[in-house]
Order: structure tokens, then C-alpha cells, then sequence
């Protein structure tokens, strides 16, 4: 009885752990026949989020037990989704405690200490959303740092970050990136043995307007540079780039001009937060470098998140890179 029952707990943790994995990469929801019409004719419906997630109907009489995120018509076809729903059930429930969406959490220095961050992610342990949110703004300059010291494409760069100075665009960024202070990303540099001094620009429509850090002359190696328009003017005197989450397979965001205007032979890395939005994007990475390396990003943000246009979506920031060298 004894070894069965151990056989049993042994199946059902292997479940959960395949459960998780597929979690992990987002993009659990699937799209159901009965749902292509109404989603044809309103773009503003979100299955499972404002309608069923099966047929797509705003009439709403059941919400997931477990997740208390998921949205159906009817106990049929909560039923029938049970299976895309069941990798992130849990996740959809930790959401609540975790606040969604909250202010950028401003960090002008190191309080918790990056000895808190494990090598192979996050190490954060209380479940509070100053935590999370703190975690989650370290993720950018530590994922930057990890395509310095990690990623062959840019050993060139790294050689020289190590005593000379280097400017590094970052494309695609909103507040959260801005948050940390220069003394935070040169904790990050210095971590990893980068001793040269630092420009990042950060470049994004998201972003809110700065003016420039100037206390990096008297006290930091780093100078933090804000814009809130397009890359274009600044790519050029680049020494390597960065694209978070561009999201180049959304019509809402228009990169297709500095996208041509890559400066050939630079060093780039892109971040993307699931594994199926890196294989939709793949596509145009290829046309404007060459491909080296892809793979997970070992500081990519520990927040799960939901996504607006599918409630069981769900997804880490700049959960994996790929990079290479620019071609265009």
C-alpha cells in the first residue's frame, strides 16, 4: 500500500512539475472554433477575460474555482477548457496577491543586495508586491550585464567595458527599466567585473521624459539618458544594443524604421517574455541579424503576468534572448 501510494504522490508530482513547465512559457489558452466569429467582428473581446474563454459570448455565469480569473458562459465549456487551463490555475490565483500592475518601484541603491539574486534567477522569498516589484526592476540592468558577460556576440564589447568606456541603447523601454539608479546598474557591471564607464540610452514610447543623469561625473561610471521618441539618431554611435520586449509582431508598435536603420556589425540582443512570442518573432530577428545564440534569460522577471488579450496567458518579462550580430 505503502509503495503504491508512493508511486502515486511520485506520478503527481511529475504532473505538476510538466504543469509548470508549460506555465513557464506562456501562451497556455487556446482558441476554440466557436469563438472565431465574435472575435472576427469585436478585437476588443479577451477570451476568458471580458467574455467566455470558449465561444467568446459576453453572457458570463461561471468564473474558474481555482484561479478566480477565468471566465466562461457556462459549466460545459469551463469543463471543456479545464486542460488549457490546468498549467496555470495556481499562477492565476497568486496573481491577486501579487498586484498586477503597480508604480515602478525607484531603487537609488542596492537595499537588498544582489547576493539576495541566485545565479539561476531570483531569490526572493517573501511573496509581498514591494518585493516583486523591486526584483522586477533589478531584472534589467542584471539581464544587460548577463548579454555582456554571456553572450558571444558581444565578447568584443566586453573586452572593452572592462577598462574603456561603452554606450549601450536599450530599445523598448518603459519606467520599469528606468526605475534603478545609475549606482544600481553599476553594482550590476561591477559584479561582473566590468570596470570601464557606462552611457545606457534608454529608448522607448513608453517612457516617461527624464532629464539625464549628471551625478555620474562626480560619483558613478554610469550615465543613465532618457528618450522618449524613436532610436534612430542614437544607434549609430551605439556600441551595443538591446530590444525588450519589442513586441514586433504587434500592430500597435511600429519598429520598422529603426529596424532598417541598424548599424551593421553591432552587437544586439532581443528579449522576449514567452517561448511562442520568440518563435513569432524569430522570423524578423533573422532578417535583420544573424542569429548565434538563443536561449533563457537566467534574470528575467520573477512576476507572473496575465495577459490583456487572453486570460490563460500568463508570462514572465524578458523570459528568454536571442542574439547576434546586426546584417541589415
Amino acid at each position: 500500500m505503502g509503495l503504491h501510494a508512493g508511486r502515486r504522490r511520485s506520478k503527481r508530482a511529475a504532473r505538476l512539475q510538466r504543469a509548470d513547465l508549460r506555465a513557464r512559457d506562456g501562451n497556455n489558452g487556446r482558441y476554440y472554433p466557436q469563438a472565431d466569429a465574435r472575435l472576427a467582428n469585436n478585437p476588443d473581446l479577451a477570451p476568458g477575460i471580458n467574455c467566455c474563454a470558449v465561444c467568446a459570448r459576453q453572457f458570463i455565469t461561471k468564473v474558474c474555482p481555482v484561479s478566480r480569473r477565468v471566465r466562461y458562459c457556462s459549466a460545459h465549456h469551463m469543463l471543456l477548457d479545464a486542460k488549457a487551463r490546468a498549467p496555470s490555475m495556481r499562477v492565476l490565483r497568486t496573481l491577486e496577491m501579487l498586484q498586477d500592475d503597480g508604480a515602478p518601484v525607484e531603487i537609488e541603491r542596492d537595499e537588498m543586495g544582489l547576493s539576495r539574486l541566485a545565479n539561476d534567477g531570483f531569490g526572493v522569498v517573501e511573496i509581498t508586491p514591494p518585493a516583486w516589484a523591486y526584483a522586477e526592476t533589478m531584472s534589467y540592468p542584471l539581464s544587460v550585464t548577463h548579454c555582456l558577460t554571456a553572450l558571444s556576440p558581444f565578447r568584443k564589447v566586453t573586452k572593452r567595458a572592462r577598462s574603456d568606456a561603452i554606450r549601450i541603447v536599450i530599445m523598448g523601454a518603459s519606467d520599469a527599466e528606468a526605475a534603478a539608479a545609475p549606482h544600481v546598474w553599476l553594482d550590476c557591471f561591477r559584479q561582473a567585473g566590468l570596470r570601464g564607464s557606462f552611457t545606457v540610452v534608454l529608448v522607448g514610447p513608453e517612457l516617461s521624459a527624464q532629464e539625464p543623469t549628471e551625478a555620474w561625473k562626480e560619483t558613478c561610471d554610469v550615465r543613465l539618458e532618457y528618450l522618449c521618441e524613436t532610436a534612430e539618431d542614437v544607434l549609430e554611435e551605439a556600441d551595443a544594443i538591446v530590444g525588450f520586449n519589442l513586441g514586433l509582431t504587434v500592430d500597435a508598435y511600429d519598429w520598422g524604421a529603426t529596424l532598417e536603420k541598424l548599424p551593421a556589425g553591432k552587437p544586439i540582443a532581443f528579449f522576449t517574455n514567452s517561448l511562442p512570442e520568440l518563435k513569432a518573432e524569430l522570423e524578423v530577428y533573422e532578417l535583420v541579424c544573424r542569429v548565434r545564440t538563443c536561449r533563457p534569460n537566467p534574470f528575467r522577471s520573477p512576476r507572473w503576468r496575465q495577459s490583456t488579450s487572453m486570460a490563460n496567458d500568463i508570462y514572465r518579462r524578458h523570459s528568454y534572448v536571442v542574439a547576434g550580430t546586426v546584417e541589415v
